[in-house]
């Protein structure tokens, strides 16, 4: 909870196919449907309320930042495309995520910078703590999710995977693989220091993994309503 505010963040952390993208989407309608007011936060979220000029601004940075060409990527490096992550994150933290904890919403979020910490520390030449250090100021979340499950069912499940998410290692399943398994080892060993909930969705189905985050959540007495 941010101090001042009344509201609370919730973060999910998983690999690609994990399926953080359909929790957040069913734990928002579940909250709602409580009468739990929320704002659901992933990387296309750029809207930002009585600042038409600052809206404008973010959505021409998440444009650069999550459609940029492909040679324009490898001509800039990592260290510049860090970076601009970086301004995003900080941005959608300043101005959406903070004012919305402020008055008291229940935020998720589906786009948690550690993600992008993991695969900087497997794929580059960034460390993780330089890419830690650089997004300390960031609110840190009342309840982390972290969503795990072995590669291959993420990928039986996804059916297809893209370079990126193959580390623009190759375009083979065991690049995709032995990349995921890298990324999903950063994010166990963040897990385990940070204390966060770890959830085998390999095993759990969605709305099993739904219930059981809201059950926790119940439990710790975060979840107010309206």
């Amino acid at each position: 909870m941010l101090e001042g505010g009344t509201g609370t963040l919730i973060a999910f952390e998983g690999t690609d196919g994990a399926g953080k993208s359909t929790a957040t989407a069913r734990l928002r309608e579940s909250l709602e449907a409580q009468g739990i007011e929320t704002l659901l936060v992933t990387k296309w979220v750029h809207e930002i309320p009585a600042n038409d000029g600052l809206a404008d601004h973010a959505r021409r940075l998440n444009k650069l930042i999550y459609g940029r060409p492909r040679a324009v990527s490898a001509a800039l490096g990592e260290r510049h495309w860090f970076y601009a992550l970086a301004a995003w994150y900080h941005l959608v933290d300043d101005h959406i995520i903070r004012p919305a904890l402020k008055d008291g919403i229940t935020v998720i979020s589906d786009n948690s910078h550690f993600k992008t910490v993991a695969r900087y520390a497997v794929g580059g030449d960034l460390s993780a703590r330089f890419c830690l250090e650089a997004l300390s100021g960031l609110t840190p979340a009342d309840h982390t999710f972290f969503l795990d499950i072995a590669p291959k069912i993420a990928l039986e499940r996804k059916g297809k995977f893209s370079t990126v998410e193959a580390g623009r290692t190759g375009n083979t399943v065991e690049h995709f693989l032995g990349y995921q398994n890298a990324v999903a080892e950063e994010l166990r060993a963040m897990s385990y220091k940070r204390g966060w909930t770890r959830l085998d969705t390999g095993r759990l189905d969605r709305e099993a993994t739904v219930q059981f985050i809201v059950e926790h959540l119940r439990a710790r007495r975060t979840l107010n309503a309206r």
